[in-house]
């Protein structure tokens, strides 16, 4: 009886200590960074060389559209050289401070172009008001436009605003298509009066594969509006606000969203025009609404799915309509549309009901030194007087933890490796490129202190060998580690043929990966969470082994090519693990052959593609032992097991998860209970936080019945004692 009090006790106080931990994220004010950025001087060509004044008087329009044609047509103004040319002939142009008003459409010719300010809340590109051209709603015209077609690589609109000002019914924002590698960060798009068709406008074909990170869309009729599956995007911290007629309209595309928040009378998403694509949402949040609406309108008509992780609404009459009728409830911890189509596959017993592993999270770094003295610069190209080697290596030797490329192609002749020293914090390319033999950078330390490269088109490889975090941004890099390595995150890239080696934590945010001579990405005992990847050609997508796991959450697989006889897309061995959400595009005579092969238990099995028909796919492996013996000791220990899962529910780690406990290692047991977070989901709320570890405590010191959940406040889909007891006598603990 002492015990029970005494449990009921810690219980109680445990509750208090773990319930502010989790309360859900209320929708933010703004996405943005509001940070003024300042840079070194030269970085890049400014827009006030062309004669910009960005007074918000001056109609800076016939200045910007001078800048943007410099180099790219002549006189006459016919393209300087084929499309494919431009692809080594990056542009970029520096927005200083200021409101540059515009009056007709800015756009360019040829790929990887560059737009850079100093953020959202001081450099605006502003249409004037009442401007004749963006009068017609009926003829819509956007105030930016990239290049059409599948080769507009490299398309960057960075840490600025877009204004469209009052009047102007006709107006689109941003019209935007990048491929492969691109992306739209920190970007304002708003209408001053509401009115204008679309904020930021994907219809063209083909856009991405591409990522919008910290965009924040205000009025317009449409928010986002998407087409076409070719070739995915992926958003990141996308904040819509007063839409007149939806927030997001997807017609079939391959969209994979995180932190996505809407403020709306309307409803948010319209996912129900076109069936194709996949919508993928996780950790949203819609307020507003009207009784009438239901927040997101899908369906599935042939091969479109909609995949939601941790969505929930407020004011509106219920969060989904399916097919035309309103599903009743506001909240989805987790929910596929695949589901009611027998589109979740699964080789061997899954004994639990979550459908993805739901992996820890690392963010991308964002911080911008503005104190330009920590700052050196690199401005020597190869070509005359001087070696690229030896302008990063004097830069190294200054000791300043910011190194910056000066915007421009360079060319190192023959290949070389230069080791970056742990005093370099950040390695910045400006979207420049190092051509011919191109840079290997090796990093060889443990410094605690990520290193983050950041936005070099191309030429540059990494050598991971020491411990330190390797961050890399926006831009294609070669990359290869050794055994210890530590570990990496990826944003924006083209990276192909990768390994994960033992211990390594893999985070990706955009991935593009079009390797053509082997799998194109193995986990070799890592673990690997993948936020949007398009691959392309054949060839195995990913191979995990070795106790890999790997979480690949939405994107878009493209063979481009007819693959092999007898080709696998996922292979997973024994001791591994494989969630996988992906959808296809299938032009050719033969696609793969098989969707996955998994080994357990000494037995191999293959789901096929012909078993698994459709465009879009979930698949997961089981669970690997009790999720509920995480501290490394053979069986259950109550005392023990109980103790470490309220401590990791807390958010300790290392020594403070793991201290007193005999026999538990803290990077081994926070590894188990990371790679376990959805079997630890008791009451199926879409997380492991406060009420599933007191539920597990609770269980494990023996209450059963109403005295199992007595005192909490469950909101999941599993609250009742009897539905929870189940549960967990069906996760082979053997209690």
């Amino acid at each position: 009886m002492l015990k029970v009090c005494v449990l009921r006790t810690l219980a109680s106080v445990f509750a208090v200590l773990l319930f502010a931990n989790v309360a859900h994220a209320a929708v933010p004010d703004t996405v943005l960074l509001t940070q003024t950025l300042q840079f070194p001087a030269g970085f890049m060509p400014s827009i006030k060389d062309y004669g910009a004044v960005g007074d918000g008087v001056t109609d800076d329009t016939a200045a910007i559209k001078r800048a943007l044609a410099d180099g790219r047509l002549d006189a006459s103004g016919n393209p300087l050289y084929p499309p494919a040319e431009f692809n080594g002939r990056s542009k970029a142009l520096y927005f200083p401070p200021g409101t540059y008003l515009v009056s007709d459409t800015l756009k360019w010719t040829g790929c990887c172009v560059t737009l850079q300010g100093s953020g959202p809340t001081v450099t605006t590109i502003k249409l004037k008001p009442n401007t004749p051209a963006f009068g017609n709603a009926a003829s819509p015209k956007p105030v930016i436009q990239t290049e059409n077609g599948n080769e507009s690589f490299r398309q960057n609109i960075w840490d600025l605003a877009v204004i469209v000002g009052a009047g102007n019914p006709g107006a689109i924002g941003i019209d935007h298509i990048t491929n492969n590698v691109g992306a739209m960060k920190n970007v304002l798009i708003k209408s001053e009066d509401g009115q204008g068709v679309v904020g930021l406008d994907m219809t063209r074909n083909w856009p991405g594969p591409n990522l919008y990170k910290r965009v924040q869309i205000e009025g317009f009729d449409v928010g986002l509006r998407v087409g076409f599956i070719e070739y995915s995007q992926t958003y990141e911290y996308i904040l819509l606000k007063n839409q007149r007629v939806v927030g997001l309209q997807n017609d079939g595309a391959v969209m994979t969203m995180r932190k996505f928040y809407s403020v709306n009378s309307v409803p948010v998403i319209d996912n129900d025009r076109y069936g194709a694509g996949l919508l993928t949402l996780m950790d949203a949040e819609f307020i507003g609404g009207a009784a009438t609406n239901s927040a997101i309108k899908t369906t599935r008509r042939g091969a479109g799915e909609t995949y939601l992780r941790n969505v929930r609404a407020n004011g509106y009459g219920s969060l989904l309509t399916v097919a035309g009728v309103a599903q009743p409830g506001l909240v989805r911890a987790e929910w596929y549309s695949g589901q009611l189509n027998a589109g979740l596959y699964s080789l061997f017993p899954v004994a639990d009901d979550a459908l993805m592993f739901r992996l820890p999270i690392a963010e991308t770094p964002e911080a911008h030194d503005n104190d330009l003295s920590n700052w050196a610069m690199s401005t020597c190209n190869g070509y005359a007087g001087c070696t690229t080697q030896d302008g990063i290596t004097a830069a190294f030797a200054t000791g300043k933890p910011n190194i910056a490329l000066v915007f421009g192609n360079k060319i190192q002749f023959s290949p070389i490796t230069v080791v970056v020293p742990s005093s370099v914090k950040r390695l910045h390319g400006f979207t420049g490129a190092i051509n011919e033999g191109g840079i290997t950078f090796e990093i060889a330390d443990d410094s605690a202190e990520p290193l983050i490269i950041d936005s070099i088109s191309y030429g540059t490889r990494v050598l991971h060998k020491g411990k330190r975090t390797v961050v890399l941004k926006s831009g294609f890099y070669g990359y290869t580690s050794q055994a210890g390595a530590g570990d990496v995150i990826v944003e924006d890239v083209g990276i192909e043929g990768f390994t994960i080696r033992a211990g390594q934590h893999f985070w990706a945010h955009h991935i593009n990966n079009e390797y053509r001579q082997g799998a194109k990405m193995t986990n070799d005992g890592g673990r690997a969470w993948i936020f949007g990847m398009k691959t392309e050609d054949r060839f195995t997508v990913i191979d995990t082994k070795n106790g890999g796991v790997t979480e690949y959450i939405g994107g878009l697989v493209y063979p481009a090519a007819n693959t092999l006889p007898g080709e696998t897309m996922f292979t997973v061995d024994e001791t591994s693990r494989l969630s996988a959400l992906h959808s296809a595009i299938v032009y050719t005579t033969r696609f793969y052959d098989n969707a996955v092969t998994e080994t357990k238990g000494g037995q191999t099995k293959t789901l096929t593609s012909a078993a698994s028909p459709g465009l879009t796919r979930l698949y997961r492996s089981p669970a690997l032992g009790c999720p509920l013996n995480v501290d490394g000791v053979t069986g259950v220990r109550t005392n023990t097991d109980a103790l470490l899962l309220i401590r990791y529910a807390l958010g300790l780690r290392a020594g403070a998860l793991t201290g007193s406990i005999s026999g538990a290692n803290a990077a081994s047991t926070t590894d188990y209970i990371d790679t376990r977070l959805a079997q630890l989901d008791i009451d199926a709320d879409g997380q492991f936080d406060a009420n599933d570890a007191l539920l597990a405590l609770r269980y494990l010191y023996g209450f059963r019945a109403d005295a199992l959940t007595a005192g909490l406040t469950l909101s999941g889909s599993r609250v009742t004692p009897a539905a929870i007891q189940t549960y967990l006598q069906s996760l082979g603990c053997g209690i």
